[in-house]
């Protein structure tokens, strides 16, 4: 699959398919211009058609389950074009969600929609997780994007921004979402690559 997808004339997306189609790169344009990292967090923020687009493409992926590696981000790298890759599991890694292991962090939510942001035990990097609601399926990044609402997403999307911002200096930041481990979404803001499949993504030394 290789070709491009616009949304509300202003963002597009270049869909490059490598490894026999097992791993999708994507690459942003805003009203034909390339998109930086900068200007990504930023629309986050404040963009709802932005996040939208992003939720509707990972959604729209073909893959039963994948996961989602961004390549290191510094303040040095801000202007460098926003990039993502999504990568074939074959399926989920859960074959149902359990949120059980951070109900510490979602029992102030009280059910609500929301989403916590706080410390792995190492200390080493920073998870967000949504809130669970009365039914919700959010073992993983699709499930979560499929069944979760529109206010949801977009508050998720905000939370991966705030975290961003309020973390960039000159050190790396390694944002993903892999899963293999606890059966419900969680992204990680990581000083280092631990989980990264994406070989270029993984071996990348930023300035």
């Amino acid at each position: 699959m290789s070709g491009s997808f616009s949304v509300s004339g202003d963002f597009t997306a270049s869909i490059d398919s490598q490894d026999d189609g097992r791993v999708l790169r994507y690459s942003f344009e805003w009203v034909g211009s390339p998109l930086s990292f900068g200007e990504a967090i930023s629309l986050m923020d404040w963009e709802d058609g932005f996040v939208d687009f992003l939720s509707e493409l990972i959604s729209q992926s073909g893959f039963s389950g994948l996961v989602w590696e961004c390549p290191p981000v510094t303040r040095a790298t801000l202007s460098r074009q926003f990039e993502f890759v999504v990568i074939d599991t074959g399926k989920p890694y859960h074959p149902n969600p359990d949120p059980s292991s951070f109900r510490s962090y979602l029992e102030p939510l009280d059910g609500r929609e929301g989403v916590s942001t706080f410390r792995n035990l190492g200390g080493d990097a920073s998870l967000i997780i949504p809130s669970w609601v009365d039914g919700a399926d959010y073992r993983d990044l699709l499930h979560f994007l499929k069944s979760a609402s529109l206010t949801h997403k977009r508050l998720f999307w905000r939370s991966i921004s705030d975290a961003i911002q309020s973390g960039l200096d000159d050190s790396p930041i390694w944002l993903s979402i892999a899963g293999s481990g606890e059966p419900w979404l969680h992204v990680r803001l990581d000083s280092q690559p631990k989980y990264y499949q994406h070989k270029p993504y993984r071996k990348e030394k930023p300035s």
